[in-house]
């Protein structure tokens, strides 16, 4: 069994809270990772810096998300919930705090859209790393998304391989639970396939910033002529599911073949 002390916002008392497992999706900085003493590996931070902005969408541009590509840097922007946009620009070092005339300013010159006037609803700024645990687990302890993992933002792939974990992690304990299959083999296959997905993302989404993070009038014309390629009959219709990573191996027990496990 695990015990774990948890507090409420504001208050001085733990609550304490006994269960078979503990599972951290706590994000990158994971108390339950450090706690545990699962160590990271493969350590790696990026030279693009970002400062992102949500606003009142006004762009017109509906559910669509659209990438911006310049010989300046890049803008990512798509839809969120109660019509708010989310606009990411690409910086030359990171600004703490974020400057949101800066970011209002290169959005306009690289995109065209006016944010001026918007209401604005947060902002903040990243630098982008990549690092993956030693392992996905401790004893009864596991961990999911970027607990475990952290990789390029390109595509939000961090987020979509965090729910994969979770519905590989899912099927696991309901193997455990319902048909008495011991957790530590449940907890060693969950760790081999989902390290192998991790790995196939993050260097996709490596990938994907490099190519859009390239600066300068040359970097920007090859970068036109490969996005012309890739978006060629040849490679039309692969490539939605390749950049939406829905290709990804390992996402669930079920999708693995048993000559595997």
């Amino acid at each position: 069994m695990v015990t774990a002390g948890v507090k409420k916002a504001g208050s001085a008392e733990a609550e304490y809270i006994t269960a078979s497992f503990l599972v951290g999706c706590d994000g990158h900085r994971s108390i339950v990772r450090d706690l545990s003493g699962i160590k990271l590996t493969e350590e790696k931070e990026y030279p693009a810096c970002f400062v992102m902005a949500d606003f009142a969408d006004d762009s017109g541009l509906g559910d669509e998300a659209h990438l911006f590509f310049s010989c300046h840097g890049s803008v990512e922007s798509f839809p969120l919930p109660k019509g708010q946009r989310r606009w990411i620009l690409q910086t030359d070092h990171l600004i703490t705090p974020p400057n949101i005339e800066l970011l209002t300013r290169d959005v306009q010159r690289r995109t065209g859209y006016d944010l001026e006037g918007s209401e604005r609803f947060s902002e903040s700024t990243f630098r982008t790393r990549r690092f993956v645990c030693q392992s996905y687990h401790s004893c009864r302890v596991a961990l999911c998304g970027d607990a475990a993992h952290v990789m390029s933002p390109v595509g939000g792939q961090g987020m979509n391989t965090g729910f994969a974990d979770a519905e590989f992690l899912a099927e696991a304990l309901h193997r455990h639970f319902s048909n008495r299959e011991g957790f530590h083999a449940l907890f060693e296959e969950y760790d081999h396939f989902r390290r192998i997905a991790f790995k196939v993302a993050a260097t996709r989404a490596e990938r994907g910033m490099w190519m859009g993070t390239r600066r300068g009038k040359l970097a920007s014309a090859l970068r036109f002529l490969l996005v012309k390629a890739l978006l060629s009959p040849i490679f039309k219709k692969s490539l939605p599911d390749y950049f939406a990573m829905l290709t990804i191996p390992c996402r669930s027990l079920r999708s693995i073949d048993n000559d595997h496990l």
